[in-house]
């Protein structure tokens, strides 16, 4: 029992290990594949998000059953209008922000936010542990693997990926500069790295090569 829980303790240990971008750290195989940029991911992560807008229908309907339309419509039209007479110095700019406390437009607001990122979250970590991609990833040909390359990360680990991306709030592409194996903040700490696969590559099966000999 007592190796069993040092095993367990040495591996939490190392999952939560640093990992600074100004650190040197060696990954197996990973010198045999090529990375995208930050440019490439954020056009990736664009293209994600411009087809979750499809789903913006879903989310209206979902919304209004919590917030009705009109009643909606009635607050954002004196917001216009407390805004219009704000702009005329006509109120007090205490007012407005009295108005939006009393209001249930922030309170919508955050419903949406929080429902789109569950969902955004829910697909994309479907994607990524069904297929290794999303839609975005799938369009310029990358990848998310362990830092072994050997496997697609499984969904707790895809999750944790995630919830590190939003806490971040982006600014953990700033990492990508400075590590050798362009890993942001949350692949890092997720133990995961995003490959770029050259044009007519496929998975192999279970049992052949990694797929690192495919890969340029």
């Amino acid at each position: 029992m007592d190796k069993m829980m040092g095993a367990l303790l040495g591996k939490l240990k190392e999952a939560t290990k640093p990992r600074w971008p100004w650190q040197k750290q060696p990954i197996q195989g990973l010198d045999d594949f090529s990375y995208p940029t930050v440019t490439g991911r954020m056009l990736a992560l664009c293209l994600d998000l411009f087809l979750l807008t499809l789903l913006s229908p879903l989310l209206r309907i979902v919304t209004s059953s919590v917030y009705p339309a009109q009643t909606l419509a009635q607050e954002e039209a004196k917001l216009s209008s407390m805004l219009q007479a704000y702009t005329q110095q006509y109120i007090s700019i205490q007012e407005v922000i009295s108005f939006l406390q009393q209001s249930i437009l922030l309170s919508h607001l955050l419903l949406q936010w929080g429902i789109a990122l569950c969902v955004f979250g829910g697909v994309t970590s479907w994607c990524l542990a069904r297929f290794g991609y999303t839609p975005g990833m799938w369009f310029f040909r990358y990848r998310l693997r362990t830092e072994n390359l050997q496997e697609t990360p499984s969904i707790g680990r895809i999750a944790w990926r995630y919830v590190l991306g939003v806490v971040s709030f982006g600014i953990g592409y700033i990492w990508v500069a400075f590590t050798k194996h362009r890993q942001a903040f949350h692949d890092a700490y997720s133990q995961t790295v995003m490959v770029k696969t050259p044009f007519g590559w496929k998975e192999k099966s279970p049992g052949n090569d990694s797929p690192s000999s495919e890969v340029e």
